[in-house]
């Protein structure tokens, strides 16, 4: 059962995987600080990732382009480039996760025009381990469902309003 919101998103990030049969879904979410985090249990750990919302990796780009992306390779620097001329292969996925990547979809989580994360999907778990097209068009679906929801979810609450000082 779900008890925190970690858990709801854990237990959403299990079925996506499941649904687009992948090794793992992480959700990275734009933070205070203006950096895109996420936290993953690898092994019998919690590890934290932070990357930064620029072009500079696939997280942060497929947050500033708001387009989903489908990737057979994310080590293939030509691959990468080809999106963006500062696009470089990173190991800071493969580190973090503890697997080495090879097939990925990111797709940015919007609400209306704005992004506030991003959906990491990564290795297809058949025979070629690449994701079709088909599962693009899923995760993009997958991230506009839950985009709003979310939103709603990780947004800082509000005090409630004080009522006017009697005089």
């Amino acid at each position: 059962s779900v008890h925190t919101l970690d858990d709801l998103l854990f237990e959403a990030t299990q079925r996506i995987s499941a649904f687009l049969n992948a090794e793992r879904t992480t959700l990275f979410m734009s933070d205070a600080q203006g950096q895109l985090r996420a936290v993953a249990w690898v092994e019998d750990s919690v590890r934290e990732l932070r990357l930064p919302r620029d072009p500079t990796n696939v997280i942060g780009f497929a947050y500033a382009a708001q387009v989903p992306l489908g990737f057979k390779n994310l080590n293939d620097a030509n691959e990468l480039q080809r999106l963006h001329p500062r696009l470089r292969p990173d190991d800071r996925l493969d580190r973090w996760l503890g697997t080495t990547i090879q097939g990925a979809i990111v797709a940015p989580l919007l609400v209306g025009d704005l992004p506030f994360g991003v959906m990491l999907v990564v290795n297809r778990q058949d025979e070629s381990g690449l994701f079709v097209p088909r599962d693009l068009v899923h995760a993009s679906d997958l991230c506009r469902a839950m985009a709003g929801t979310l939103a709603g979810l990780l947004a800082p609450r509000e005090a409630p309003a004080q009522p006017p000082a009697s005089g």
